[in-house]
C-alpha cells in the first residue's frame, strides 16, 4: 500500500491510498512528477506504476527487464533515471 499525506496542514492526514492493483512485491522508490499530479513507484516485482493523486486511478504500468531500485525526475519532468 501507498500513502500519500497532507504535509501542509501539519496533520498529516492521509489524502490518498493506493492499494488497488498495487505491485506485488516490495516497493523500492517513488517520485512525484514535479506538477505533483502524478506519482511514480517502483517495485522489485520488476514494474513502475504511473498514479494519478487526484482521481486515485492507476494510470500505466511498465515493465522492465530488472527491478528499478532507485528512480529520479528531471526538475521539468522530461527526463527519468532510473538505477537497476
Amino acid at each position: 500500500t501507498i500513502k500519500v499525506f497532507d504535509y501542509e496542514t501539519l496533520n498529516f492526514k492521509c489524502i490518498r491510498s493506493f492499494n488497488q492493483n498495487a505491485h506485488k512485491n516490495t516497493i523500492t522508490a517513488l517520485a512525484f512528477m514535479p506538477d505533483s499530479r502524478w506519482l511514480l513507484s517502483t517495485s522489485l516485482d520488476k514494474t513502475m506504476r504511473v498514479w494519478d493523486l487526484p482521481s486515485g486511478q492507476l494510470i500505466d504500468t511498465l515493465e522492465f527487464d530488472e527491478a528499478i531500485i532507485i528512480l529520479a525526475v528531471s526538475p521539468n519532468g522530461g527526463l527519468l533515471a532510473t538505477g537497476h
